[in-house]
């Protein structure tokens, strides 16, 4: 990952969606940012995907659930002392080849708030926009640093890599996403989970703006919990 490794400003990203891709994703469909959001890209500069479901019958609400997954702040903590791991790495790159939930390996199908199969599911009968998270800056972030190599990274580490903190750009895709696929949902509950936690609660009023929901917004989230912190004045568009 050397600092040309990735053109951040055109991505050109390709949807994955043959059948049996959708089908192991459980029903979701694969998307890339709007094409007037370039900026979304993952940590690597690797095009940022994201994927939606809709409800298998009448549609009860829309959620927008937005996933966690750590934060990286420097060479080591993103890339590993190699270069090539590390929460960055993880966090950059490997998640985003998981643009939808997991299906349970020993069940076979989604669980939790994807789960259509085990009745009463909360959002069993929602449409869904699941953002996955790529960007490892907790998603509130719009910029890129370039880390020098360390004393304590491997020799044979690159010299410097760039790191694309993308996490409002991200966001800013999924919201636009979501309002062209669902313009008006009757109902809107936008959720996230660890760090996914400041992207929802940086995306809910965007997406009021963007959606005309018909009934109540609900916003919540987990693991999220800061106080006090100048960085989430970013959670404001």
């Amino acid at each position: 990952m050397s600092d040309a490794s990735a053109d951040a400003a055109t991505p050109g990203c390709v949807e994955r969606n043959s059948s049996a891709e959708i089908a192991a994703r459980g029903g979701f469909v694969e998307v890339c940012a709007p094409a007037d959001q370039p900026r979304a890209v993952c940590g690597d500069g690797s095009p940022y995907r994201f994927s939606y479901r809709r409800a298998e019958g009448a549609s009860a609400g829309l959620l927008v659930y937005f996933r966690g997954g750590g934060n990286c702040t420097d060479y080591v903590s993103c890339w590993g002392t190699d270069g090539m791991g590390g929460t960055g790495r993880r966090v950059s790159t490997l998640e985003n080849e998981r643009s939808a939930p997991e299906v349970n390996p020993s069940l076979g199908r989604l669980v939790g708030f994807f789960d259509q199969d085990d009745p009463p599911e909360l959002f069993e009968d929602f449409d869904i926009v699941y953002a996955s998270y790529c960007s490892g800056d907790g998603g509130l972030r719009s910029t890129e640093e370039t880390f020098a190599r360390p004393p304590e990274a491997d020799p044979s580490a690159p010299a410097s890599i760039t790191t694309y903190f993308r996490g409002v750009d991200n966001r800013r895709g999924v919201v636009a996403a979501a309002a062209a696929l669902f313009p008006c949902p009757a109902r809107l509950v936008v959720a996230g989970s660890s760090a996914g936690s400041f992207a929802a609660m940086g995306a809910v009023q965007a997406l009021v703006g963007a959606i005309a929901a018909g009934g109540d917004v609900t916003y919540f989230g987990e693991g999220g919990i800061a106080v006090g912190r100048s960085s989430l004045e970013a959670l404001v568009d």
